[in-house]
């Protein structure tokens, strides 16, 4: 079996991507927010995010392993600021991976 990405591949896993990581300021729920997160991370080989909520005392902090598994330690994002933490990590995740912009 071939796993070599063509060009096409590529093309389909960027849009993809992107379109995940827009979605971000949709999701219900903080636990949803932090698995979207990581499946971002991973998809990009592994990685961390650590920000803050600004005007919040809320922050993500996320590690995710390209073989698998996270470290979760996201503090004080509740129904009242997901959207706000949601579009900060969507901001900063794209600041990060020219992948997602």
């Amino acid at each position: 079996m071939d796993f070599h990405r063509t060009r096409r591949d590529e093309q389909k896993r960027k849009v993809a991507l992107r379109s995940l990581n827009d979605a971000l300021p949709r999701v219900k729920t903080s636990m949803d927010l932090d698995n979207l997160i990581l499946f971002i991370l991973q998809s990009q080989g592994g990685g961390e995010l650590k920000v803050a909520v600004p005007g919040q005392n809320a922050h993500i902090d996320l590690k995710a392993y390209l073989e698998g598994g996270a470290a979760y330690g996201s503090q004080n994002v509740t129904e009242e600021n997901l959207r706000r933490a949601a579009e900060v990590c969507r901001d900063a995740l794209k600041e990060r991976y020219s992948d997602l912009q």
